[in-house]
């Protein structure tokens, strides 16, 4: 007897989950999911949820679909494999949300957060690696440096010895007498 509108354009909501990486590293993620009601499935999405499916079901799907994939990667490989981790996402909130007859549209990472400690630890390991690549860059320099003075040392060995194979009695007594 009573009519309820029940609106079937696309909404938006947003998660912040804390899950474990495989390496079981914390990571809080992000995920804006936009998503729609199957307008054939209206009255039963009223009987069943009670218009209350972001509570009752798509909160809870993202929240575990965000915690499944995001075990299967190490933290690099979160920010390295940023779409196939969304793409892994998207499909496990797809799947979860089906028997409900919602429809999953498009799903979003907006974010990564990794804990403090694990933060110190990449800028640590950074700038170990810059100093070594320093390092490496001042050994090539003294190796180069000695490279030159040792072709400048060959150089001056050569000049010596050709003029010593130039010196004949006859020049050592000319240089005698222009000393003179």
């Amino acid at each position: 007897d009573t009519v309820y509108p029940v609106p079937i354009q696309s909404r938006i909501v947003k998660t912040n989950e804390a899950a474990a990486s495989k390496a079981l590293q914390l990571v809080k993620t992000k995920v804006t999911l936009r998503y729609r009601l199957d307008p054939k499935y209206v009255t039963m999405f009223l009987v069943e949820l009670n218009d209350d499916a972001e509570e009752r079901v798509i909160k809870p799907s993202i929240l575990e679909s965000i915690k499944a994939v995001t075990a299967r990667y190490t933290a690099e490989d979160l920010i390295a494999k940023r779409a196939e981790v969304r793409d892994g996402i998207e499909v496990a909130i797809t799947e979860k949300l089906r028997p409900s007859h919602i429809i999953a549209d498009q799903t979003s990472i907006t974010n990564f957060t990794f804990s403090q400690t694990y933060n110190q630890a990449i800028e640590a390991k950074v700038t170990a690696e810059q100093q070594a690549y320093a390092a490496k860059n001042t050994l090539e320099t003294v190796k180069f440096e000695a490279d030159q003075k040792v072709a400048t040392a060959e150089g001056e060995a050569r000049a010596l010895a050709a003029q010593r194979n130039q010196i004949t009695p006859e020049l050592l007594q000319l240089r005698t007498i222009e000393m003179l």
